[in-house]
């Protein structure tokens, strides 16, 4: 389009000089005397007042009266040419005429390119600030979506950990007598989780008192029932801990209620997806025998206290391995 807009204004120029180049009548300058000032001009046939000149004859006759023709003054050429200028010719008018209409013309054109060019400058820059919005709008877009993906991709991975790593919870207690007459507690760890633990660690304590321990109580490691114990759990697998060791004696107080058993511990480990990671599990609970029919033992249960009891951040105390 704008090829076919430059190729018309270049046509219209091409007129234009054709007009202006075009060669117009000039006025012929008038001939000058020797004294520099112009000479009227004289011409047959154009005589505005004749007179009479007398001549003699050779052989000294009468003279003989001649008509000259008069010539015509300064004033009357410079006016017959101002006639001759302003009447002009029917080809210089032509001439005249279609250089003005050329020169419109080619001026309307050069408007109104100059406006289609405006308008498309306008429409132009229109579209940039749109196109410049949409990309913009594009780029937010992208963002998010980016943002989103990686969020997805982090709380798939975060419910696949969740849903493959180690979990281990304490699955019950069990007092197994000896053939010496002791009982020993030992706590039964278990790992519900599908992946093996690593390098898990078992601590085992009790407290034997008439009250029982108090209700401010900090259960600490007092290692009453060992070291802490190095343990290997694979997945869906249970592991007995060896914990303390309650004579005959005292199993008897403890039915009596003359005794209070109190035992409470812990396990820390980590899984086979993330070894940086270590987690805990307690326990606490209070041992009651029941008498028998016969004055023996009846049976025995744990209750838990309603401390020291949880897992990962339920638990009362932090990691210490």
């Amino acid at each position: 389009m704008l090829g076919r807009d430059w190729l018309l204004i270049a046509a219209l120029g091409g007129c234009l000089s054709l007009g202006a180049w075009t060669p117009w009548p000039l006025k012929a300058d008038a001939p000058q005397s020797a004294s520099g000032e112009a000479k009227p001009e004289t011409a047959e046939g154009d005589q505005s007042a004749d007179h009479a000149v007398t001549t003699p004859s050779e052989a000294g006759s009468a003279p003989v009266e001649a008509k000259v023709a008069a010539q015509p003054t300064e004033s009357g050429l410079e006016s017959d040419d101002a006639k001759e200028v302003e009447k002009g010719t029917p080809w210089t008018d032509w001439w005249v005429a279609v250089s003005t209409i050329v020169m419109a013309i080619f001026t309307g054109v050069l408007t109104v390119v100059g406006v289609f060019q405006l308008v498309l400058l306008f429409r132009s820059n229109s579209e940039t600030k749109d196109a410049l919005n949409i990309s913009r709008a594009a780029a937010e877009a992208a963002t998010k979506s980016a943002a989103a993906a990686a969020e997805a991709n982090a709380i798939n991975r975060d419910a696949a950990y969740r849903q493959t790593r180690a979990y281990v919870h304490l699955a019950r207690i069990e007092c197994r007598p000896n053939v010496s007459g002791s009982t020993e507690i030992q706590p039964v760890w278990q790992n519900v989780g599908r992946t093996p633990t690593l390098g898990a660690l078992a601590q085992n304590n009790f407290s034997l008192a008439p009250t029982g321990i108090p209700d401010d109580f900090d259960f600490p490691d007092t290692n009453t029932a060992g070291d802490p114990y190095p343990n290997s759990l694979g997945a869906g697998q249970t592991l007995a801990v060896r914990g303390p060791t309650v004579s005959s004696h005292d199993w008897g107080e403890i039915r009596e209620g003359r005794l209070v058993c109190d035992v409470w511990g812990w396990i820390e480990y980590n899984d086979v997806l993330d070894d940086v990671v270590r987690h805990r599990a307690e326990y606490s609970a209070r041992l009651y025998i029941q008498s028998g029919n016969n004055g023996g033992d009846g049976f025995w249960y744990f209750l838990n206290h309603a401390e020291h009891n949880g897992a990962e951040h339920d638990c009362f105390h932090t990691p210490k391995t």
